[in-house]
């Protein structure tokens, strides 16, 4: 959910399509530097990412590099 709400600030059409009907009536950000915004709320969705999955132990889910 967390990266679909991420994506919606810049094209809210395509996370509509993909359920999520509260940004049915919003319209993609052509503002001004709207690819470096992206990509810098791209970069601090990934801190996030990666701070909560370093947080949940290995029996939630989480694999090591082989996948054990």
């Amino acid at each position: 959910m967390m990266v679909l709400q991420s994506q919606a600030k810049f094209r809210p059409e395509s996370v509509a399509r993909a359920g999520l009907t509260q940004f049915d009536a919003d319209v993609i950000d052509l503002n001004p530097d709207h690819n470096e915004r992206q990509s810098a709320s791209d970069r601090l969705l990934l801190v996030e990412l990666n701070k909560r999955l370093a947080a949940k132990p290995r029996s939630e889910g989480r694999r090591g590099p082989q996948g054990s």
